[in-house]
């Protein structure tokens, strides 16, 4: 029971913070097959979720960085949003972005939503597939070395 309880958590987690939740499932010592799982599926559970809800969730997040402004911040993705564009913004959003963050700049890009939940689908997936992939290749155990 414990570890259902502990893979839900890590999945919703995943929903909103993927390399938080990666961090989980290298403490929780799972393989790289079982972490890719549930750490892709969550995210991408994520994704959907704040790309399909994401007129009210950006109505809020609007009024948010008007009240509470990060200068050093907002410069970084405004330049990654003019350099760059959606795919730029897809692929940073796993590892740097938070995902609602990733789905909010997603949505100044493109009103198709099912282009959004593609480009991060696949960012997310490949980003799986490179830290998964090395901790089963090399059989990385992080948490011991800690």
């Amino acid at each position: 029971m414990e570890g259902i309880l502990w893979t839900l958590g890590i999945g919703l987690v995943a929903a909103v913070k993927y390399m938080v939740a990666v961090v989980a499932v290298f403490a929780q010592n799972y393989t790289g097959l079982e972490g890719f799982i549930i750490v892709t599926i969550g995210s991408v559970i994520g994704v959907m979720f704040f790309t399909y809800l994401s007129d009210k969730i950006n109505g809020w997040l609007k009024n948010y960085t008007k009240r509470r402004k990060k200068r050093g911040f907002l410069r970084f993705l405004v330049r990654l949003r003019k350099s760059y564009g959606l795919l730029g913004v897809s692929i940073l959003t796993p590892i740097l972005l938070s995902i609602p963050l990733g789905c909010y700049l997603a949505k100044t890009f493109t009103k198709s939503n099912n282009k959004i939940v593609l480009y991060m689908s696949v960012s997310i997936i490949l980003w799986g597939i490179i830290i998964f992939g090395a901790k089963s290749i090399f059989n990385i155990n992080i948490m011991s070395k800690i």
